[in-house]
């Protein structure tokens, strides 16, 4: 995960390959992030999906998909 505005790697983990991922690595991810105040998140197509969605909302973020 990087910072959009600094390009800073803010978040990194390494997994297995799997169709679904990058999705979890991405929720996960979300959830450690330090402070609550809702930010936005951006996102390429492949996270165009519910349960992405959803949890970065549960995460007080809103995301913005390609």
């Amino acid at each position: 995960m990087t910072d959009n505005r600094h390009a800073l790697v803010v978040d990194a983990e390494t997994t297995h390959a799997s169709d679904t991922a990058e999705v979890d690595t991405a929720l996960r991810m979300l959830d450690r992030r330090s402070g609550k105040r809702r930010l936005t998140i951006g996102a390429g197509k492949h996270y165009d999906e519910h349960r992405f969605i959803d949890g970065a909302r549960k995460a007080c973020l809103t995301p913005h998909v390609t």
